[in-house]
């Protein structure tokens, strides 16, 4: 997962982009243009707390999946687990789960 920096509010990014429209356009009333910014960056923040809670999910169960297979693991034989390399295995998902949880 890409780690994207975090996005300030709508009504940030609008005020930010108007008070650059300002200093060219002095004296404007620069609402319609606040307003428009605000309608277009909404849906992109949206999606971004929408994609977020999704790989909040995919977390917990990459983590619910690592408890189960250590869990059933245990029921197999030393040379089950050595031949299935369930450490390695463990160790691999972990590792991608730490990872996701860097970046989000």
């Amino acid at each position: 997962m890409t780690d994207f920096p975090p996005l300030p509010e709508p009504y940030t990014l609008a005020q930010r982009a108007a008070s650059k429209l300002a200093r060219t356009l002095p004296g404007d009333d620069l609402t319609p243009i606040i307003e428009a910014l605000q309608e277009y960056i909404a849906p992109v923040l949206a999606e971004r707390d929408a994609l977020r809670e999704q790989a909040r999910v995919l977390r917990e169960a990459l983590a619910d999946s690592i408890d189960s297979i250590e869990g059933w693991g245990a029921y197999a034989s030393e040379y089950f687990q050595g031949k299935h390399k369930l450490r390695d295995e463990l160790a691999q998902r972990r590792a991608a789960l730490e990872a996701t949880k860097a970046t989000s």
